[in-house]
């Protein structure tokens, strides 16, 4: 995930003239005293801003293969690409997608690839007979990805701070979206067992 900018006002606390605190406060310098004051204040806003900002340390999902097809599917991040590689022919093909592809997943009932898109949060969506892209929705959530390949369900964790709980539901079939609450804290991980349709969520916050 890019890493947000912290704060560029603060200064560093000054503490000249301090000493004389533990002698009698009303020696130190009023000057000194609010230099003093707005560092600590700063230091402490940086603080608050790091922690804010901090999303859970989600591995990026870089491969998805095609066991069907032989084809192995890799996000470029700093490209905006995915690469297409035909194990059969040994030829390779790159595919533009979204900003950031850094979490990818195929279907190979319906020969999809899904991949999301971290700096734009969205998801590309590549047909994988073709090898081109179909189209790219905003769907709002940048995160790892599940699918279950019977009902043609993908499942996006939506990755933020500590105060989100939500997946998106994408469906395959008609290119929609909507996303749930998991009734906890900063998912992290999904997982979908296709033969109960269960989705499993882990959450960094709670460790549930």
């Amino acid at each position: 995930q890019p890493k947000p900018r912290r704060p560029d006002i603060c200064i560093e606390p000054d503490t000249r003239g301090l000493s004389s605190l533990s002698d009698n406060t009303l020696r130190l310098p009023m000057p000194a005293f609010r230099t003093f004051l707005a560092g600590v204040s700063c230091l402490l806003l940086q603080i608050a801003f790091n922690a804010s900002a901090q999303l859970p340390p989600a591995p990026p999902q870089k491969l998805a293969v095609n066991a069907i097809t032989s084809k192995v599917y890799m996000a470029n991040y700093d490209a905006d690409t995915v690469t297409v590689f035909n194990a059969a022919t040994g030829t390779s093909v790159p595919i533009a997608v979204g900003d950031g592809p850094q979490f990818i997943a195929v279907n190979p009932v319906t020969n999809r690839v899904y991949v999301n898109n971290a700096r734009a949060a969205s998801l590309s969506v590549i047909d994988g007979a073709t090898d081109t892209l179909i189209a790219t929705y905003p769907i709002g959530s940048s995160g790892p990805i599940a699918i279950n390949p019977v009902t043609n369900v993908i499942y996006i964790v939506r990755l933020t701070g500590t105060g989100s709980d939500e997946v998106t539901f994408f469906n395959g079939a008609n290119n929609t979206w909507y996303t749930i609450a998991t009734l906890s804290y900063q998912p992290i991980a999904v997982a979908v067992n296709p033969v109960t349709n269960k989705i499993f969520v882990a959450r960094y916050a709670t460790g549930d």
